[in-house]
């Protein structure tokens, strides 16, 4: 089947190029058998058949937010973050490095007989949550500035979207006190309420550095 797209939207282009990359690396291993989209909000689906082992390849993209399963004849799952850790982040269609990744360790997983399947709706990452996939995360705090703009928005995120505080080594917010930062190392670990995840913000206050990322 041949990928035909009349527009020219951004999503179109995610499109396009998230079928051109799957070519790229699997090849004539891989035939498009259905897809649609995109539409409001780039969602699209492209579903391929991989030949050599009669498996489905799905790349689902919802709001940008881009997925690939590889399911069996038995209709099992699996996703490259279940056996790849470096997967371990939220990947957005209109990123190729993000698309080319996904695509690569999934491509890794069946050529290397990596691959483990899981039955369907046993794992977390059978849904995307909506809630945190476009939390903004930090991987570097430069300045001290950066560290206490983090801070607030992760209040907001507590108070306003119902994040869970589940540790630290001091209150959101008590970071300094008189004047003064409470300890070299100040860490503090949030969690989505829909669906688990766990973000970690922790500076070094006395070499600087440090980030606020996505744990799990």
């Amino acid at each position: 089947m041949e990928l035909i797209l009349e527009d020219d939207s951004t999503s179109a282009k995610s499109m396009k190029n998230c079928h051109k990359i799957m070519l790229d690396i699997f090849g004539n291993d891989v035939q498009l058998v259905e897809y649609w989209g995109p539409v409001q909000m780039c969602v699209f689906y492209l579903e391929y058949h991989y030949l050599p082992y009669d498996y489905k390849i799905i790349m689902e993209c919802e709001r940008g937010f881009i997925v690939i399963e590889v399911q069996n004849k038995a209709g099992d799952v699996f996703w490259p973050l279940m056996l790849f850790p470096k997967a371990n982040y939220f990947h957005y269609a209109d990123v190729e490095k993000d698309v080319r990744q996904l695509v690569e360790l999934t491509h890794q997983a069946i050529k290397e007989n990596l691959i483990i399947f899981e039955p369907v709706g046993t794992t977390k990452y059978s849904e995307t949550c909506l809630h945190c996939f476009d939390i903004k995360e930090v991987h570097n705090f430069i300045s001290p500035e950066l560290y206490e703009e983090t801070i607030e928005y992760i209040k907001e995120l507590i108070e306003k979207e119902n994040f869970i505080f589940v540790e630290g080594n001091c209150n959101i917010g008590e970071h300094k006190k008189d004047g003064y930062w409470i300890d070299d190392i100040i860490y503090h670990v949030i969690k989505c309420p829909k669906c688990g995840w766990e973000f970690t913000c922790i500076v070094n206050t006395y070499k600087g550095g440090g980030s606020f990322t996505r744990e799990r």
